[in-house]
């Protein structure tokens, strides 16, 4: 049987048999051209695919494509990647130019190739011959010589030289600078060897010189890292000034202890460019860069500028900003702020510290107090006025602080509580109204010092350790002193555990920014700020939060998903605060919905009635809960002991509060007295619910962990569920039960009712909530699914707005919360129902509530489906629409409320609704998105009149939609969504708002 031979060719068309063609067999056979063609086809694909797998991608060699191109599987013009065999580049490209293969001249360097690009000039006196790269002839500041190395670890490297001073504490070597260096960017490094070096000493590690004067501070960078107990690596870099004479530059040390001590400084380099040079951008790769065989191919012409020492320009565009900077020549701090360092600490490195390096902190005073003695160490501020409080306004507040580290996480100065803490000033401010620590990790603090106002200009700022108070204490442990923030407004919260990542970004903020935006990095799970993170903190009442960047601003929300069981407290998914650029805009401890049922208010935070009993020597225990007590006319069963002087009772038969006065023993128990009580506090018995159950969800997948960061990309779910049981269930579970010390009581469940809490991308929470009866008989006074807290004054006074409500008058005062009314309660006697009668009369009832300040808002509301949809929004909220509560403090949204009445077992109702922060624009009252699991929502609101192009969120943008409610004077004239949508607001009214739904 014959094969057909394949050619890897690609073949431009494929032959068609034709109606009066003969079928002939054979390799030119007219039956067989097709079946060849296609194979020649398949095997130029798969050799070209093969070579993508193999890496070759897709050549070995220049040989190997001509070959191809010979072959015809390379088309004319076509352009191809080809392996190169030299070390500084990984691919040429070739292009088939009438069938031969040209390189283009374009290429794909190596990684080899970059680090060839800004291969500084290598001083090599590391060799015999002391000679340097490019004819440079070095010297010494002082009288020097080239002496041998005998160090394993330098030597390893290929450094057997080095310059000695004898008798001298300094060691530099210099460098003239050519007229063509000058207004130049300049990096200098070295190795500094010191045989006797075991741990730091005092004194300045790295300096310019110019001519003999350190004056060269524009862009000045140093730093210093330790390599091993012998040797540091120091470098400076910064600008060349063209006027100030400069014809030398050194890099070196000094104060390095006494003049018999070996000292060496070996492996100089500098490295020019014509833009900053960050010391980032650098990998000091010493096993390859102090190679003198690499040095020699550095030629004189790199000395002049050449376009290979330009690339570093290339090399450092878009790389982060953020490096050394927190100390200068002679231990000042940061230059902008002008800060000395004071006491017996020693700057270096701390890059091996991970406790500091892992939060962005680069270099520290390491303090070493003497044997049995205590060691001060201060920052000052010597400069006539510090630029970071330069602007402060009087009337605002100041916070000041400084990171200390401890090796053995115990050794810190001496201030186990707040007391003792030095922070001084000249000038005004005579001492800090608070001040104290939080812990950043296990080995690091964050030291601060708060004070109230500011009435004058500050004129200077002391903050550390002095050893009339709080003191470095002798110890072993290594300790570093770093990091200076010093921040002044009138927002100014005190750290926390929970509150130090608030603390960064803002101008002028000062020496630190570095570390305070790494430990927002770093709490945030995230090295890109604007991605969603969530944080989970763990059970009880700590703190979870979601935060994300949306319009430039940092939006934080907490809440408690993992509340504990307890007699006293809910346990129940709560909202915690919520925050926009560190602007508390609101907080609450008491903001999900409860249900109107049962005879009271009940699920949620709210539980059924018990009283807070004081009888003195009670004697009762955990055994006599459950024991049951009379006061002539009604019963009361014991749910707890509080202390040996209280007791919590609730009535047998019904809600009511249990009287002061003499309850006489019926029975149950081990305790036969009676509890004679003198006081009575009522309060609410918890948990009315079992069978609770709660789960997250990071972008659909179940997260199981409690505590931890997460990234995510769309949402963030709390899933919650639970079954609210009846009272008179829950006090017979107690007095045949309760005395076995289970928390939570297994009565008959009434109600169940499951809550979905979703966090979008832009932090906005829409929430998925429906109520069920089980049972016949359960009294319904209303549902409020939703209901909001006012926000807090922080970002000015808060407002209501009230889309559809109508002009009313209450109490003597008229309200107008369509055209934004206060949300002061001042005058109100009793609460505020906003009617049906006190809306429009037409289109869906009023279902939203809009909060706003100054900068920012909130709103709340329901989404026009299930039992709040548009057909049955008025027919289920008859009573009211919502109801404002006169102590100022609580809003409620009503969706179900007919008044009065019992269900049967099945009923069920729900709805979606959400709770959105706001950033509030010039152009419009509101503007924010709601997502859902189906459909997408657009809510706008005008009090302004024009046309508006209203932005519209990346992912709803090619989408249809459709009008889902507007007012009458609103005309949407886009008929597609772009990234905007176009609407115009007539002046017939005076407001508008729009409502749209996204497909």
């Amino acid at each position: 049987m014959g094969k057909i031979i394949e050619t890897s060719q690609w073949e431009s068309e494929i032959h068609q048999i034709e109606r009066n063609e003969r079928v002939v067999g054979g390799r030119d056979g007219g039956v067989n051209i097709q079946a060849m063609q296609l194979a020649n086809r398949t095997v130029y694909l798969s050799q070209a695919v093969d070579g993508l797998y193999t890496g070759e991608s897709p050549f070995t060699s220049a040989l190997s494509a001509q070959e191809a191109a010979d072959a015809g599987t390379i088309p004319l013009n076509a352009r191809v990647s080809v392996r190169s065999d030299t070390n500084l580049v990984w691919v040429n490209e070739y292009q088939n130019i009438e069938g031969i293969m040209k390189p283009t001249g374009k290429t794909l360097p190596a990684s080899s190739y970059f680090r060839a690009v800004t291969a500084p000039i290598r001083l090599q006196n590391q060799y015999d011959d002391s000679g340097f790269a490019a004819g440079v002839v070095p010297s010494s500041r002082y009288s020097a010589v080239l002496t041998e190395i005998s160090d394993s670890y330098l030597n390893e490297l290929g450094v057997v030289n080095g310059v000695y001073s004898p008798g001298r504490t300094s060691t530099h070597v210099t460098v003239p600078v050519p007229v063509n260096w000058l207004g130049r960017y300049v990096i200098m490094s070295c190795l500094f060897h010191n045989s006797e070096l075991i741990t730091p000493v005092v004194g300045v590690y790295h300096q310019y010189i110019t001519t003999g004067t350190n004056i060269i501070s524009d862009g000045l960078v140093n730093s210093v890292e330790r390599l091993s107990d012998n040797i540091l690596r120091v470098v400076s870099s910064g600008r060349i000034p063209t006027d100030k004479g400069v014809t030398a530059l050194a890099i070196g040390a000094g104060g390095f202890g006494t003049g018999s001590a070996t000292k060496l400084i070996c492996a100089p380099t500098f490295a020019l460019s014509d833009a900053p040079i960050l010391l980032e951008t650098f990998e000091w790769d010493v096993l390859d860069s102090i190679r003198a065989e690499r040095m020699n191919t550095i030629s004189a012409d790199v000395l002049s500028g050449s376009e290979r020492i330009n690339t570093l320009e290339t090399k450092i565009e878009g790389l982060p900003t953020s490096f050394i900077r927190n100390f200068e020549t002679n231990g000042a701090m940061e230059m902008q702020t002008a800060w000395t360092y004071y006491g017996s600490g020693v700057f270096e490195s701390v890059a091996h510290v991970p406790e500091l390096a892992e939060i962005g902190i680069a270099g520290g005073f390491r303090v070493t107090p003497p044997t049995g003695g205590n060691t001060a160490s201060r920052f000052d501020s010597n400069a006539a006025t510090i630029s970071v409080v330069a602007n402060a306004a009087p009337g605002e507040r100041l916070l000041v602080g400084t990171v200390v580290y401890a090796s053995d996480g115990t050794a810190f100065p001496n201030l186990t509580s707040s007391a003792g803490y030095t922070i001084t000033q000249g000038g005004i401010l005579t001492g800090a109204n608070s001040w104290g620590h939080v812990h950043i990790n296990s080995k690091a603090r964050f030291y601060f010092a708060f004070f109230n106002t500011i009435t004058a200009p500050i004129s200077r700022l002391t903050i550390g350790f002095t050893a009339s108070n709080s003191y470095f204490p002798d110890s072993m442990a290594v300790r570093y002193h770093t990091g200076i923030f010093v921040h002044h407004a009138t927002d100014i919260r005190l750290p926390t555990e929970s509150t130090i990542e608030s603390y960064l970004g803002w101008d002028g903020q000062g020496s630190n920014a570095e570390f305070f935006q790494q430990l927002q990095d770093l709490l945030d799970a995230s090295t890109d700020a604007v991605s969603p993170v969530l944080c989970l903190g763990g059970d009880g009442l700590a703190e979870s939060y979601v935060e994300v960047f949306r319009e430039g601003r940092k939006v934080r929300r907490s809440f408690t998903p993992f509340p504990a069981e307890s007699l006293t407290t809910p346990n129940v998914f709560n909202f915690r605060s919520d925050y926009i650029d560190n602007v508390q805009i609101r907080q609450m401890t008491d903001d999900v919905a409860p249900y109107r049922a049962l005879g009271t208010t009940i699920g949620a935070n709210h539980g059924f009635s018990m009283t807070r009993i004081t009888a003195a020597a009670h004697g009762k225990t955990t055994a006599d809960i459950g024991s049951i007590y009379s006061n002539g006319s009604m019963q009361y069963v014991l749910v707890g002991i509080d202390t040996v002087n209280t007791v919590y009772l609730t009535s047998r038969a019904d809600n009511s509060a249990v009287p002061v006065g003499t309850l006489t023993r019926v029975s149950g128990g081990v305790s036969t007295a009676n509890i004679v009580g003198t006081a009575a506090t009522t309060t609410q018995m918890y948990p009315p619910i079992k069978n609770r159950e709660i789960s997250c969800q990071i972008d659909g997948v179940t997260v199981t962990d409690k505590t931890g960061f997460f990234s995510y990309r769309d949402s963030v779910v709390f899933s919650e569920s639970y079954e609210i049981m009846d009272k008179a269930s829950i006090v017979a579970w107690y007095e045949n039960y309760g005395a076995s010390g289970v928390i939570t009581p297994d009565g008959d469940a009434a109600i169940h009712v499951s809550i979905s809490y979703a966090f979008d991308r832009d932090a906005h929470c829409t929430i998925y909530t429906d109520f069920l009866t089980l049972k016949d008989g359960v009294p319904l006074q209303d549902i409020m699914f939703l209901q909001a807290v006012r926000g807090a004054a922080n970002d000015g006074a808060v407002r209501y707005y009230i889309p559809k409500s109508l002009p009313f008058s209450q109490f003597g005062l008229n309200f107008d919360f369509a055209n934004i009314g206060s949300s002061s309660t001042a005058g109100w006697t009793d609460r505020v129902n906003l009617t049906p009668a006190r809306c429009e009369p037409t289109g869906i009832l009023a279902d939203r509530l809009i909060q706003l300040s100054d900068r920012f808002g909130f709103a709340m509301g329901y989404l026009p489906v299930g039992s709040t949809s548009l057909s049955v929004r008025r027919t289920n909220a008859t009573v009211k629409a919502m109801q404002i509560s006169n102590n100022g403090t609580k809003v409620y949204l009503s969706a179900i409320d007919n008044g009065t009445r019992t269900l049967s077992a099945g009923q069920y109702y729900s709805t979606i609704g959400y709770r959105n922060l706001l950033i509030n624009s010039h152009m419009r009252t509101a503007h924010y998105a709601v997502r859902t699991n189906a459909a997408d929502y657009l809510y706008v609101d005008w009090h302004t009149h024009g046309v508006d192009r209203v932005p519209v969120p990346q992912d709803y943008a090619g989408r249809s939609f459709e009008v889902v409610e507007k007012s009458d004077n609103v005309a949407v004239l886009s008929n597609s969504l772009t990234n905007t949508l176009v609407v115009r607001v007539d002046e017939s009214k005076s407001y508008g708002y729009l409502i749209i739904k996204i497909i």
